[in-house]
């Protein structure tokens, strides 16, 4: 293999790498995880973008198409970000309800009436 295909290899693999572990940072609550790999995969996307990718250059459509995917993988992450924490908060929302149920039954348990 040359240069040119490892540094395709080189992409593919932080781009599958930064899926992995931005699952395993949503799963973990790792912020400061998910926001360094957030930093990272824009700028892999805007390098690409601005650099190119080695042996294609003779198409410039594959450095704008290889750079926007790793940008939208990015903003996907964000969205899947917005989704857990808003599950988290509804999550921790019923919970609450629940137990101020739960209390206010037991309080109507306790009357004597």
């Amino acid at each position: 293999m040359d240069q040119d295909t490892y540094a395709l290899f080189a992409v593919v693999v932080a781009l599958g790498l930064n899926f992995l572990l931005m699952r395993i940072a949503f799963q973990r609550g790792m912020v400061w995880l998910m926001l360094v790999l957030q930093v990272l995969q824009v700028t892999i996307g805007f390098g690409v973008i601005i650099y190119g990718l080695p042996g294609f250059e003779h198409a410039p459509a594959v450095k704008w198409v290889v750079g926007l995917v790793f940008i939208l993988h990015a903003a996907d992450n964000i969205r899947l970000r917005t989704r857990m924490a808003r599950r988290s908060s509804d999550a921790r929302r019923r919970i609450e309800e629940a137990q101020r149920t739960w209390k206010s039954d037991d309080d109507d348990d306790d009357d004597p009436s």
